[in-house]
């Protein structure tokens, strides 16, 4: 049925995982990449918000963070 594709992932190796549930023949959906590791994306989301390279630091410093 198509309901699990492998995707390659840089620190896991080959990955399974569950395809949309809902697939269209006009919009179908793809993988682009694997889904991120806990905090891959942290120090950019909270530069997005508005923190300075220093309060991350302390962020990641105090533990509050992942890097």
């Amino acid at each position: 049925m198509g309901i699990v594709a492998e995707v390659e992932h840089p620190q896991a190796g080959r990955l399974r995982q569950a395809r949309a549930a809902a697939r269209f023949s006009k919009t179908p959906t793809e993988f682009r990449r694997p889904a991120p590791a806990l905090g891959e994306h942290t120090e950019e989301i909270l530069a997005e918000l508005g923190y300075s390279a220093g309060d991350i630091a302390g962020l990641r410093a105090e533990g509050a963070t992942r890097a």
